[in-house]
């Protein structure tokens, strides 16, 4: 069991015809706190907004709730995670003169996105080189050693509010946005590389980080 602090924004960004017009909505309060937890090769993670606690937040900017939750498998010849996040409350930053009289930003309370997917790599090297004596410390690896990975990651956004997303003085520049919900897929492979350097037999020297979506 351990304790997690993390700083982690969303945004949700539409195209104009400029870049400094494009019009995006972000959340409010990034950091969260949580707790992180494992058992022999399966891990847990979850996190949750801190709201007014976080030194970042704005009152004026309204209220983001925010869930992550991450389970990670690794094993001899597999790593693999399984994330959600979810995110509910952003606002507007945007060049236009969009906030309501008297209010310093524009809020949508209303807006919800959500993301959830899974990553999976093989370790083809996986007789030389082992992910569990990096990561869950109960494996030896006595000899440096590397390997290819490779598998591939699915994912599926969704994102919906209660009223239109578009604002009503800037319909002609985000027509596409005359809806309230959109659902969208992503599909890949993916392929890299991970190296563990042993010194002495005693030291050990990892250079890459744990395959973690943000």
């Amino acid at each position: 069991m351990g304790a997690i602090a993390a700083k982690k924004n969303t945004v949700f960004k539409t195209d104009a015809s400029s870049a400094e017009n494009s019009l995006k909505y972000l959340s409010n309060s990034p950091g969260r706190l949580g707790i992180s937890g494992s058992h022999d090769f399966v891990g847990l993670a979850a996190t949750f907004g801190v709201g007014s606690l976080d030194p970042s937040y704005k009152p004026e900017r309204g209220k983001t709730k925010q869930t992550n939750l991450q389970l990670s498998i690794t094993g001899r010849k597999v790593l693999a995670d399984i994330y959600f996040q979810n995110y509910k409350g952003l606002y507007v930053n945007s060049g236009y003169n969009i906030s309501p009289v008297g209010m310093p930003n524009y809020t949508r309370p209303d807006i919800e996105t959500r993301l959830y997917g899974t990553t999976v790599n093989l370790i083809q090297n996986s007789r030389k080189f082992s992910a569990q004596a990096a990561f869950l410390l109960d494996a030896w690896q006595r000899k440096s050693a590397g390997s290819l990975l490779y598998g591939g990651e699915f994912f599926m956004g969704q994102q919906r509010a209660i009223a239109l997303l578009y604002l009503p003085s800037l319909r002609m520049n985000f027509l596409m946005l005359m809806f309230r919900s959109w659902t969208l897929s992503h599909l890949a492979p993916v392929s890299g590389t991970a190296i563990r350097w042993l010194l002495k037999s005693i030291f050990l020297l990892r250079p890459w980080p744990r395959l973690m979506r943000t």
